[in-house]
């Protein structure tokens, strides 16, 4: 049952309103990881990360399309959004800084800095994790993940190392407008 049917006319049952008091609405998610194949960032260039096929690990309502516009999550529900964007970098001792951005229709929301992001022993680093806020319009709004790293040439994400991490951008309704 959708809340639209129930605002048509449809009966509301106690199994439904008990479901509603134990875990909430529904609240309709996308994620994407970067698995099988990473993007390579060139050196102090802004890059806005693209998610092909095999990225969606959830995409509930299609916000999201593997063929075209691959790097735009764009949610179809007017409301208030939480979005998550981390950058796992492959294993580097040359990056000095790296930054995370996320972007609403090309504009800036939020942004975080990791200075130093070393990787001694061969490990995957963490480059930046943002967790914030927007309110989206349902229709044409959209979000975007783009980083930017220094270092002595173009460093690549990590891609199928659970263990590390992966880079990740997720965007989860929190409040419908």
């Amino acid at each position: 049952m959708t809340y639209s049917n129930v605002a048509a006319g449809a009966k509301i049952y106690a199994s439904t309103i008990n479901d509603l008091i134990l875990y909430g609405p529904a609240r309709p998610i996308c994620m994407l990881q970067h698995v099988t194949t990473g993007q390579t960032i060139n050196h102090n260039s802004n890059t806005t990360l693209t998610f092909g096929s095999g990225t969606e690990v959830f995409d509930d309502l299609d916000w999201h399309s593997t063929s075209s516009n691959t790097s735009r999550i764009t949610p179809t529900i007017a409301g208030r959004y939480k979005i998550t964007a981390t950058v796992v970098w492959a294993a580097t001792t040359t990056i000095t800084a790296c930054t995370v951005f996320v972007n609403k229709v090309g504009v800036g929301v939020d942004s975080s800095g990791n200075h130093k992001p070393n990787a001694t022993n061969g490990v995957a680093t963490f480059g930046g994790i943002v967790n914030t806020w927007a309110d989206m319009n349902g229709s044409t709004d959209y979000l975007e993940m783009t980083v930017t790293q220094l270092s002595t040439g173009s460093v690549s994400q990590v891609t199928n190392v659970s263990s590390s991490g992966r880079t990740t951008f997720t965007v989860e309704l929190m409040r419908a407008a």
